[in-house]
């Protein structure tokens, strides 16, 4: 049966944390060293069945102290302490397709206010301000910079969210959320039922519930970007 390269990524990931536990810590702990927030222990877990997004296979890899051709399976990972493996064509294993990344425009820079609310939101959709390079499957996609401290640790200031339209809504990860009275905020997506979704504050906090027809639009946050790999048009 052929598996596929996210779920084979994750029992990659699963067997060396188990195997280095004593060293390194299970999940909760690579959550803490990819910086995912206070609620990164559920974004982890619900790798378990939809498999790790291939925006962290950089951040995991350097946690492991793996090669990204390590971590998908290219190459043999290495024991902690040693070199790089010199590893021939012909003995590496067909681990996927390999993923490519895109130029994501930047449409905005939302100011973010207490609770997650924008208060700013200055370039309108559709006029691009610069663009960072990430996988995306969805063609859609486009990045808001952060102004703020507000959504620390899980979001800092300068740093830029990648967000998509098309993509699956999953309790535990976070979105952006329009209501039709103009308020829009980025908040954890806890529950989605058929009439009514609930959040709650990226850091933690009190939930809120809205009913299918007080919302706009919802779209997911795939990844949190660094400033850095911002790049001008």
């Amino acid at each position: 049966m052929q598996i596929h390269v996210m779920d084979f990524v994750y029992e990659r990931i699963d067997a060396e944390l188990k195997r280095t536990r004593g060293q390194r810590g299970g999940w909760a702990w690579l959550a803490r060293q990819l910086d995912l927030g206070v609620r990164g222990s559920q974004v982890v877990q619900n790798w378990k069945t939809r498999g790790v997004p291939p925006e962290h296979y950089i951040g995991i890899a350097e946690v492991l102290g793996w090669t990204v051709e390590e971590l998908v399976g290219k190459a043999q990972p290495r024991e902690p302490g040693m070199k790089h493996p010199v590893t021939r064509g012909d003995d590496l294993s067909y681990a996927g397709r390999p993923k490519t990344s895109m130029r994501v425009p930047v449409v905005g820079t939302a100011k973010l206010g207490s609770d997650g609310y924008y208060v700013e939101l200055e370039t309108p959709t559709g006029y691009g301000d610069g663009y960072v390079e990430h996988y995306s499957r969805d063609g859609n996609a486009y990045g808001v910079r952060v102004k703020g401290d507000s959504m620390h640790p899980a979001i800092k200031h300068g740093q830029v969210v990648v967000v998509e339209p098309n993509g699956e809504l999953v309790p535990g990860e976070n979105v952006l959320l329009s209501l039709r009275d103009g308020r829009k905020m980025v908040k954890e997506l806890i529950i989605g039922r058929a009439d009514s979704v609930t959040v709650a504050s990226v850091n933690g906090g009190e939930r809120l519930t809205f009913s299918r027809e007080e919302i706009e639009w919802i779209h997911s946050i795939a990844a949190v970007v660094s400033a850095s790999k911002w790049r001008p048009e």
